[in-house]
């Protein structure tokens, strides 16, 4: 092989590995929220029924590669503070989801499901918006929260 050919290979390759390092990372995309702790949401989360949840607090990490970590704290509030009390839980739960897209639907066309690697967590949520994503029940309807609840995470950092 001639000086010339090796050049032009060192040359493609060179402009080859620029190009796939030039591809930008996907971020994670944090949301978070405070739920109700009523009967619907421990079911999805694998919540106890005997257990008194007021709200659940959440922190859902959706990687770029399917992943997602989901931090909660549950339990009883302090009174006069947007506190729980101190024997409060709290769960990490780490699993995979999924996107499907229903272009026909008039309600909501985007549809994320988790799905915990346990198997005892299933949450599906409807994406409003690039910032916002509403809990659904287990019929796929939008829960219907009330003048102080909503079932609804706000991305940490919007997008404009």
């Amino acid at each position: 092989m001639g000086k010339g050919f090796r050049n032009t290979m060192l040359f493609v390759l060179v402009i080859h590995g620029m190009a796939c390092a030039a591809q930008p990372a996907v971020e994670d995309v944090v949301y978070a929220g405070c739920t109700p702790g009523e009967g619907q949401v421990k079911q999805i989360l694998g919540i106890m029924d005997n257990k008194v949840v007021d709200f659940i607090r959440w922190n859902l990490v959706l990687r770029g590669n399917q992943q997602f970590v989901l931090d909660i704290s549950y339990g009883e509030s302090r009174p006069n503070t947007l506190a729980l009390k101190p024997d409060s839980i709290h769960r990490t739960i780490i699993g995979t989801y999924k996107t499907s897209h229903h272009p026909g639907n008039a309600t909501f066309r985007e549809v994320v499901e988790l799905q915990g690697s346990e198997g005892n967590v299933h949450v599906t949520m409807a994406r409003v918006t690039a910032n916002l994503f509403h809990l659904l029940t287990a019929d796929q309807a939008l829960m219907v929260g009330n003048g102080g609840w909503s079932f609804q995470l706000n991305r940490r950092s919007p997008i404009p």
